[in-house]
């Protein structure tokens, strides 16, 4: 209860994450899934990807696909990391059929993080205690004392309260 009593800014649920985070235990919730745009620090070339799975090995690292969700633009795709992503001409060119060659994608990370911080959000609000604020921005708002003076507390994005 230490925490509790001290912080100014205590969050039950933030507190027990940060620690867990702190002892590699549980979910971190800023990294829940994977994030294929960190990619270009841990395989730059794709040599580890082509070595572990050579089904793979002839798809380029990457291409820059049409924007098909506003019709406009290009944005950048990566064959390696997100082979379920590949156009069919370019995975047919490569040799690779999805569910015969090489497996189909196990989950969407992405669908899969947005519903863990929907039902962490549910969950928070559910815990809240009725005297709780926050501010027009979502932020958190933590009382200073008995003076009723409040402040807003960096909230990360994903927690930010959505009225």
């Amino acid at each position: 209860y230490h925490f509790q009593e001290y912080l100014v800014d205590y969050d039950e649920f933030i507190n027990t994450h940060m620690w867990m985070n702190a002892g590699c235990v549980g979910f971190d919730p800023y990294y829940i899934g994977l994030d294929f745009k960190r990619r270009q620090y841990w395989d730059k070339t794709g040599a580890y990807v082509r070595k572990w799975c050579p089904e793979l090995r002839n798809l380029p690292d990457s291409v820059d696909l049409p924007e098909a969700e506003r019709g406009i633009g290009t944005f950048h795709h990566d064959c390696l990391y997100e082979p379920w992503g590949n156009p069919d001409a370019l995975m047919k060119e490569a040799g690779v059929v999805l569910g015969e060659t090489y497996p189909h994608r196990i989950c969407d990370e992405r669908k899969a993080r947005s519903r863990f911080f929907s039902k962490h959000q549910q969950r928070r609000r559910s815990q809240l205690p009725p005297d709780s604020m926050t501010d027009e921005r979502g932020r958190d708002m933590v009382s200073l004392g008995k003076g009723g003076k409040k402040i807003a507390m960096f909230t990360p994005r994903a927690f930010l309260w959505r009225k």
